[in-house]
């Protein structure tokens, strides 16, 4: 049909252009629609000429009577669009719900390699998950207060070193003064006995100043929280519980608020509870208001009375940084205007998780993620081996579906979607063992571990486990997949079942790629293990200068109230020791304020001269512990005393006043002096009691702080001549088991005060395996891991090799019947192997050297490098691949050549 577009009239500029923007392409509907509207124009005219218009008249009379194009064209266009999106779902859908189907027949039809490939998946993503579950919860998940991002920990810093403690009542009023934070607290941490509600416990309470539940945006669960004027002088100080503790002392009774209770024997009425999880610090357990200065107090102002802990949230117009540079311009303040006693001494502000969770667990929780990371990759690498030599064994199946029609892009999706079907089994088989893994690191995890009942599989938990299988299925699907597709259909289908072709040497080729990947990362993971237990060997190595065996230990503390002198205190003391001393079985006991090994307490820090030398800064100082003890503490410990003697009962106030120094504080003071020599010497704590105190014995050093710890330097006052009040730790030495003697010990202190809680009972054996007991669990969790992926890397290899040896049947039959012996055919095979280990041990060495640095901070004793553990790891793995190396070796040297060649 002829057109009637008029001479000299472009459709393409009628109407606006809508012409001018069609383009016709293949499966694009605006071609079609452009030729539809053209065909409809143009009828329209058609039938306007035989009316008698002109072609003009009659096509501009058309398109007015047609309407707006554009839009109907818009229109038709999305109709189209919508229709060929919804058929091409049906299809996608289709063709996926029959490669699904396909999938399951394939995989059910292979049961051991079904099996074996999703139950490796799930060790792998179960164990990722397990340990990303206590990331998320200890170090990811936020803290449960508002705007938690914005709340910092003050803290004081030594200048040029990392060390960081407590902050000063100056300091404080300072930051308030000027609008440093948008509020800012301190408090102290005493331990107490709260009696009045059935046992007495003996508890840890927050001493806080009056913007404390402000700072930390805390509303009570019941009652109310302390009003300003309850922080005064004078004023009665109401109690506020923790939820854990009205649960398990109160039996979550909501009658609880405006009862009254005693704490240290001092009457106080429960004002309300702060709802669960939300108390801060995590181990206090009562809130209390403490003693408001309204005026210039010197215990409280002194520039160097570090005895407050401090919490803070950031103003909202400043940032960390500024924070930081503010504090630390008022402390060098303060260090100009008291040179003597703040020399040195800075102010920082850690964000609150930081500082609850610390550097240390931080980089070791982050090194397990790491390395159950490697783990999952080994558990891909090895998935990947196995569906490399399925495929290559599918070769004929998959050249065949190619020559009927099928893409390459049509193998690589039934391909993948068979790794996603085993990906999603290894999936919800690791989730399951996420979840006993899960309970399983919790009851392992070391006690005080911050945040442990915050670690749960959660929904983020199971999403990123799903992302993690999703994951794996492209890590260890895509490679085989893309592999398998890209055979040549003729060269496949002319394969014979035996020949060594050009596809098994490509696939041999790939797989010895993962295996040299495998036998890297196992190297490396096993390493980080190595290091971590020959740390933990170190630290059960280490004299912590003590007898530990046969001890028992607790804590006590005397109320105030009832004993609010040190005469009535220290007869309490004396009467305890006596009985103890004299129950059957009990070889000696003692008090102090702190005890060794991490045992708990109480010490201060102090600096010490020469009595006579001159004062810094002129002169040098010495600092220490502050401990007290009564006598018989050395004996009971099973402390060595080196020279001089021990205290004894007439080292009272009455007496000239004395101390007994550890061995590197008579180091550090006497350089040039033995322990016999520095015995008879007389030094001062200058800064505070200001006297001389004659040194009547050197004792052997110990741990304070656990086996990690340094010798510390440290010096010793009697209990008579420094009893500082409050809780003391009490040891008893018995002659056998010390936990049989627990009941006695409690009897005899109930039998004194029955007000009195006995808290922390432990034997000092425990308490010294405690503190290994952090690097016990990481070297454990890394340890398991280790060999994990020393197992799963020695598979793939014996499933590598063993394909190979199918895969050369023929070659290595041809060679024993020409006369190659069964070691020259061994040697042929290992020969491979050995190729492989070698390169992967190489970089996995270097992987090593490279990664092991991070767990410096980790390790006790034994540097990251160190040559006897890199080199015992290599000769373990390279011992293990060996032997999974010998067995299809020696499978091929027993093959029948007669009955290879004639399978062939």
């Amino acid at each position: 049909m002829p057109t009637v577009t008029p001479a000299g009239h472009d459709p393409g500029n009628s109407g606006g252009g809508w012409w001018r923007a069609a383009r016709i392409a293949r499966r694009d509907p605006r071609g079609d629609v452009d030729e539809e509207l053209r065909f409809h124009l143009e009828m329209r005219a058609r039938e306007l000429i035989d009316a008698g218009l002109t072609p003009e008249a009659a096509w501009a009379e058309a398109e007015r009577r047609f309407g707006a194009i554009p839009p109907i064209r818009d229109s038709c266009i999305r109709i189209d669009r919508r229709q060929r999106r919804r058929t091409l779902r049906a299809e996608s859908l289709t063709a996926m719900l029959h490669d699904l189907r396909y999938a399951l027949r394939t995989l059910r039809a292979n049961p051991g390699f079904t099996t074996v490939a999703v139950l490796t998946l799930a060790l792998g993503i179960g164990a990722a998950t397990a340990i990303y579950s206590a990331v998320d919860g200890v170090l990811l998940r936020p803290l449960p207060f508002p705007h938690a991002d914005r709340l910092v920990v003050p803290q004081s810093v030594r200048l040029g070193t990392d060390q960081r403690g407590i902050v000063t009542y100056r300091d404080f009023e300072l930051w308030q003064q000027a609008g440093v934070f948008d509020g800012v607290a301190v408090y102290q941490l005493p331990e107490m006995d709260l009696t009045g509600a059935g046992d007495p416990v003996h508890t840890t309470a927050a001493f806080v100043t009056p913007d404390f539940f402000r700072v930390l945006g805390v509303r009570p669960l019941l009652g109310r929280l302390p009003q300003p004027d309850e922080f005064r002088p004078g004023a009665d100080r109401p109690l506020v519980l923790s939820y854990g503790l009205w649960q398990r002392q109160f039996g979550g009774r909501p009658d609880v608020v405006g009862s009254t209770v005693r704490l240290s024997g001092t009457p106080v009425t429960v004002v309300g509870v702060l709802p669960r999880g939300l108390g801060w610090p995590r181990e206090a357990d009562i809130w209390y208001p403490l003693r408001y200065v309204s005026a210039p107090d010197d215990n409280f102002h002194e520039p160097d009375n570090f005895m407050f802990h401090a919490v803070a949230r950031l103003r909202a117009d400043r940032t960390m940084a500024q924070t930081r540079g503010q504090m630390a311009t008022l402390a060098a303040d303060v260090a100009r205007a008291f040179p003597a006693k703040r020399e040195g001494a800075g102010m920082t502000a850690v964000p609150m998780r930081d500082w609850l969770v610390g550097p240390t667990l931080t980089r070791a929780l982050w090194v397990l993620l790491g390395a159950v990371g490697f783990v999952l990759l080994i558990a891909c690498v090895n998935v990947a081996n196995l569906l490399l030599a399925r495929g290559a064994a599918r070769g004929r199946e998959l050249a065949l579906r190619t020559a009927l029609g099928a893409g390459r892009g049509r193998l690589v999706r039934q391909l993948l979607v068979e790794s996603a079907l085993l990906a999603a089994g290894g999936g919800v088989l690791g989730v399951a063992l996420a979840a006993a893994l899960t309970r399983g690191l919790v009851a392992l995890a070391p006690a005080g571990l911050p945040r442990l009942d915050e670690v749960a599989l959660d929904g983020s938990v199971l999403a990123v486990a799903t992302g993690v299988t999703l994951l794996s299925a492209l890590l260890f699907g895509l490679v085989p997949a893309l592999h398998a597709s890209a055979s040549s259909p003729a060269a496949a289908l002319a394969e014979d079942g035996g020949a060594r072709t050009a596809g098994g040497v490509r696939t041999q080729r790939t797989g010895g790629v993962l295996v040299v990947a495998e036998v890297a990362l196992a190297l490396v993971l096993l390493t980080g293990a190595g290091l971590l237990g020959r740390s933990v060997l170190q630290l059960s190595r280490v004299d912590p200068g003590l007898d530990a065996a046969h001890v028992l230990t607790f804590q006590a503390a005397l109320p105030g109230q009832t004993y609010d002198s040190t005469a009535k205190a220290l007869r309490f003391w004396d009467a305890l020791q006596r009985r103890l001393e004299a129950l059957p079985g009990v070889e000696a006991a003692s008090m102090s304020s702190a005890l060794p090994v991490g045992g708990g307490g109480f010490h201060l820090g102090r600096t010490l001269i020469r009595t006579g030398a001159p004062r810094p800064p002129a002169g040098s100082e010495v600092g220490a512990m502050w401990v007290w003890a009564s006598p018989n503490h050395f004996r009971t410990l099973g402390q060595p005393l080196l020279a001089g003697r021990d205290f004894d009962p007439r080292d009272d106030a009455d007496a000239p006043s004395v101390m007994i120094v550890s061995r590197t504080f008579a180091r550090t003071m006497f350089p040039d002096r033995s322990p016999a020599e520095v015995v008879g010497q007389s030094v001062t704590s200058w800064r505070d009691e200001d006297k001389p105190r004659e040194i009547i014995g050197v004792v052997g050093d110990v741990r304070y702080n656990g086996v990690a710890d340094t010798a510390r330097t440290v010096v010793y006052v009697p209990l008579r001549q420094d009893y500082g009040g409050g809780s003391a730790a009490v040891s008893v030495r018995a002659t056998g088991d010390p936990a049989i003697l627990t009941a006695a010990v409690r009897r005899e202190l109930a039998a004194l005060d029955p007000s009195i809680a006995m808290a922390r009972v432990e034997t000092l054996d425990a308490t010294l395996a405690g503190t290994m007991a952090p690097q016990r669990f990481n070297a454990l969790l890394l340890g398991g891991f280790a060999v994990l992926a020393v197992l799963l890397a020695a598979v793939g290899l014996y499933g590598l090799l063993s394909y190979g040896v199918t895969q050369r049947a023929r070659e290595l039959s041809v060679r024993v019947a020409l006369g190659a012996t069964r070691g020259e055919v061994i040697r042929l095979v290992l020969g491979r192997s050995l190729r492989l280990l070698v390169i992967g041990t190489a970089l996995g060495l270097a992987g090593s050297l490279a990664l092991t640095r991070v767990l410096a901070s980790l390790l006790f004793g034994v540097q990251p490098t160190d040559p006897l553990t890199f080199g015992a790891v290599t000769l373990l793995l390279l011992a293990v691949a060996l032997l999974a190396s010998y067995l299809p070796a020696r499978r091929a040297a027993r093959a029948d050549p007669a009955r290879a060649l004639r399978a062939t």
